[in-house]
């Protein structure tokens, strides 16, 4: 097939790569010989002469002959000089370019079309074969000098024929891995310059700047840049980074004066463009179900490809070249014009520009009404500020999108000025129309805002004038930029020393010096502090008294501890106010834990050290509360002796996610985007939308969720647990990190949070039970029962239910605090039995029948493993985990688990209701155990490391 032949080709050897590669010593000489090789040339010269009568067994011979000839070739310039010697002096190169050359076309004695492909394949082939394993540099020079090569690279081949294609894009990749600054000359011609009078004036005289020269390697290879073949455009690319990594002033002048160069860079910018604006369409067509959804992972791919291609372009030549210039301008033209379209707000006539229009709210770009454009736009601008390293053109996107002056914005990126002000009635407001779409509650709009704000906070590209224009700075950068600057500032004469302060002998430390000595309070203190305030001797500018002027703004709590700054009224400096009413919206209605972790990260970065504005430290302490009652509605759970493991492994996993933000695959973030009825895949899913949510907080405030009711099963309560407990620890993670500057790396559980909860302390459980353990009955409390597992098939068993937990099983994941049937027909002494059934606790759920009393009703949950396979399987957690977008990216979907019931008919009501109350009583226990195992998580802040 087509895809089979260009993998071959680009990606595996060819048939002829074989017994070319590496001939066996012991039967080289005699299969490579002079004389092979001159009757091999012979050959070569009578199909040549008699090319326009050839007949098919002829062709067939011809190209069996170049495969022999290449191999000879490669044998000789590893082993024996003189087959060069042999293939130079007979022209033996010439013979075979003349093959294609001289092919004649049409005629009654012409070779037919497929004769004449399969003879420019092999002539092809063979060169390619040739220049990439031929090692002598005089046998390179050779082969490309006279202007052979450059014969068959500006060839009319027919390209229509897939092969030739393939063939002869790869012939020019080989040839680029062969330039240097000896060997490119070789592909350059001199054109004819005419004077005016239409006279020849390009003869004799030195070469100089003004001469004008063709490079024919470079225009045929851009030629197919836009090819529908995805392996031929990596192939253009290839060939075009090797020829401009190339250091030679002939080339540079060639790139510089070139009509061609300037083209293609036209092109690039516009092929760029044509992507970016096509990422809509297609992922409207895949919400619609028109075209197959493995068309975004193309087209989100050849994005990354060309911005990556651009990137090793501007990276490849040299700063100074124009060319470098004119790419970022061309790059600036055509994403500018489609990134920045959903960002445009409209205001009144004759009012100044801002986020607002007529009725108080930016106005709406026709067409993007759920957002699916803005979507488009912010994940691309993401993968600029990933991919590109082009100052000027991502400050230039920055200041447009962040920076409210057009005056300011055009000052610090000149580039801004080449936009269209056409329309003075409209603006661009990132934080407008960020705003709009996050109070539309839409999840996976929101996530893709917080992605491409974490990768425009955290970008090294954007100058620190920049990001202060914006209020956007981070904390760090300032605080080093403020160092440096005082560092390198001479211009004020040195304060006179003052007096030594008085030393406490029994600390050995000052007795004014503060405490706090971390990296925040000695980025504070003025090395070289400011004397403008003439009169004033005292030491106003010192670090102690800095330090205790932002101490006097903390407020205390009830218990006398240190919160975190609550700063009312205007923001922090280094913070603008819009960005501070975004994030606290993204708190206050974030669906998607990975949403959390990026805006903490965000406000830790923007933030100055312990100072948190109100509105966010308000919002974060109700987050914290109504994720707190989310807990705890599952104490009453079938999955509430788990929840102290869920805690420690979420706590690991959340620092990890907090403190170094990774960024997942945006395809699978347009996937998710409204494919095959997205409200009803997300309820369904363990991530909901942010009304599912609100709901859920509204049902819990007031009736406490039953996880293990008949309406609810074992893996959807799973599923809910591990949510509550992850948001919950992401929150006061998120609280933590802005107040104390760091997380704790270990849970504050300690080690009560690696086992499940049981019933009696770790050092007081008796051993744990598997299937067919034997247990000493005499030691337990056991009520004679009767079940049956299978119809029919009634077996006399104990119920027992003594606090002991089941074996764990392999991974790690401990058992289970559970109650178990014992076969009362094999125990014999009646002392031992052996266990056949168990059953989490948990989830036993008690109940007798309403019309037999004497039998007991009790639920079987899956154990603790399945729990934590929920965990590892990430529903639950993540924006992208729901099934739709599950199906459509190959993930594996959520684990299969079922619950199970007992039935046990006890002899009497008395021993029913007697089980049952035992039952009852241990899973109160259990439950207390649990909230008391949380305490420290709910009552203590925890200390960071």
């Amino acid at each position: 097939t087509s895809s089979s032949f260009w993998s071959n080709l680009f990606l595996g050897r060819s048939d002829a790569d074989g017994p070319m590669a590496s001939p066996h010593e012991s039967s080289a000489s005699a299969q490579f010989t002079l004389e092979a090789l001159a009757g091999l040339h012979r050959s070569l010269v009578a199909h040549g002469r008699s090319i326009g009568s050839a007949s098919a067994g002829d062709v067939h011979h011809l190209v069996e002959t170049l495969r022999a000839m290449a191999e000879h070739m490669i044998w000789g310039d590893q082993h024996d000089p003189a087959f060069f010697e042999f293939f130079a002096e007979n022209q033996t190169l010439k013979h075979l370019v003349n093959l294609v050359l001289h092919q004649p076309g049409g005629g009654d004695g012409a070779i037919s079309r497929s004769s004449s492909v399969m003879v420019s394949k092999q002539v092809l082939q063979t060169l390619s074969i040739m220049a990439q394993n031929i090692r002598s540099e005089q046998a390179i020079y050779y082969m490309f000098s006279n202007d052979n090569v450059n014969a068959i690279i500006t060839h009319g081949f027919d390209f229509t024929d897939d092969e030739v294609m393939g063939y002869y894009i790869s012939f020019l990749k080989t040839i680029s891995l062969k330039l240097n600054r000896n060997t490119i000359q070789f592909f350059f011609q001199q054109k004819q310059k005419q004077n005016t009078l239409g006279d020849d004036v390009s003869g004799g005289g030195d070469a100089n700047d003004d001469e004008v020269y063709s490079f024919p390697l470079y225009t045929m290879a851009v030629r197919f840049f836009r090819h529908d073949e995805s392996m031929v455009r990596a192939a253009v690319r290839t060939a075009t980074l090797n020829i401009f990594a190339v250091s030679d002033p002939s080339l540079h002048n060639f790139l510089k004066n070139s009509a061609e160069v300037i083209g293609y860079v036209r092109s690039l910018g516009s092929y760029v463009g044509e992507q970016c604006s096509s990422i809509s369409a297609i992922a409207r067509a895949v919400m619609t179900g028109t075209i197959d959804p493995n068309r975004m992972d193309a087209a989100m791919e050849e994005i990354d490809d060309i911005l990556y291609y651009c990137q090793d372009v501007h990276h490849t030549i040299p700063r100074d070249h124009d060319m470098a210039g004119s790419l970022v301008a061309a790059l600036w033209e055509n994403i500018s014009n489609i990134v920045l379209r959903p960002f445009v707000v409209t205001t009144a006539k004759g009012e100044p520009s801002s986020s607002s229009g007529v009725d108080g709210s930016p106005s709406v770009p026709p067409g993007d009404e759920d957002g699916l454009e803005l979507l488009c736009s912010v994940l691309i601008l993401e993968r600029c500020f990933r991919i590109l390293h082009m100052p000027p053109l991502i400050e230039a996107l920055f200041a447009t999108l962040f920076i409210p002056s057009r005056e300011r914005a055009a000052t610090l990126a000149p580039l801004t000025l080449s936009r269209d002000d056409t329309n003075t009635d409209s603006d661009y407001d990132a934080w407008a129309t960020f705003g709009r779409f996050i109070d539309s509650g839409d999840g996976e709009i929101a996530t893709g805002i917080v992605r491409f704000l974490v990768e425009a906070v955290r970008s090294s590209v954007v100058s620190d004038e920049v990001f202060e224009a914006a209020h956007l700075l981070p904390t760090k950068r300032r605080q080093s930029k403020k160092l440096l600057n005082e560092l390198t500032s001479y211009d004020k004469p040195p304060r006179p020393l003052s007096p030594l302060p008085s030393i406490d002998k029994k600390h050995h430390r000052p007795r004014h010096h503060a405490r706090k000595a971390s990296t925040e309070a000695l980025a504070d203190m003025q090395l070289f502090p400011d004397t403008s305030n003439d009169g004033n001797d005292d030491d106003s500018g010192s670090a102690g008294e800095d330090v205790t002027a932002r101490m006097a703004q903390v407020r205390l709590n009830p218990q006398g501890d240190c919160n975190p700054l609550a700063v009312d009224g205007d923001s922090p400096p280094s913070a603008s106010q819009e960005m501070v009413t975004l994030f606290t919206k993204l708190l206050d209605t974030s669906c998607f834990m990975s949403t959390i972790h990026w805006v903490g990260w965000m406000l830790h970065q923007l933030l100055p050290p312990r100072v948190i504005p109100r509105e966010i430290l308000d919002v974060l302490e109700e987050e914290l509360a109504a994720n707190l009652a989310r807990v705890e509605s599952h104490f009453a759970g079938a999955w509430c002796d788990g929840l102290p493991l869920l805690t420690c492994r979420a706590w690991e996993a959340s620092r990890s996610r907090l403190m170094a933000p990774m960024l997942p695959d945006p395809k699978r973030h347009l996937m998710a985007f409204r494919m095959g009825g997205r409200a009803s895949s997300l309820a369904r899913s363990g991530d909901r939308t942010t009304s599912a949510v609100k709901m859920e907080r509204e049902a819990t405030a007031g009736n406490t969720i039953t996880a293990g009711s008949q309406a609810i099963t074992a893996i959807s309560a799973a599923q809910q647990a591990n949510e509550a407990v992850n948001r919950f620890v992401s929150i006061i993670q998120v609280k933590l990190l802005l107040s104390e500057g760091s997380v704790a790396s270990k849970c504050p559980l300690g080690d009560q949070g690696s086992d499940p909860v049981g019933l009696l302390p770790f050092t007081e459980r008796p051993l744990p039970i598997k299937d067919g353990s034997d247990v000493n009955l005499e030691s337990l409390e056991v009520i004679p029962c009767k079940v049956a597992f299978t119809r029919g098939a009634e077996r006399n068993v104990f119920f027992c239910s003594d606090g002991r937990h089941s074996v764990g099983v392999s991974g790690g994941v401990p058992g289970s605090a559970c109650i178990f049937l014992a076969d009362a027909e094999t125990s014999g002494s009646m002392r031992f039995a052996k266990v056949v059934a168990m059953a989490p606790l948990a989830g036993a759920e008690p109940a007798l029948d309403p019309t037999h009393p004497s039998w007991l009703h009790l639920r079987v949950r899956p154990p603790l493993s399945a729990l934590m396979m929920v965990v590892n399987d990430g529903t639950g957690s993540d924006g992208w985990a729901n099934k739709a977008s599950a199906n459509a990216l190959g993930r594996k979907r959520p684990p299969k688990l079922s619950d199970g019931r007992w039935t046990l008919a006890f002899g009497d009501d008395k021993s029913a209701k007697l089980a049952m109350e035992r039952v009852q009583k241990q899973r109160k226990d259990l439950r207390e155990n649990t909230e008391q195992v949380l305490t420290p998580l709910k009552s203590t802040k925890p200390q960071p490391e």
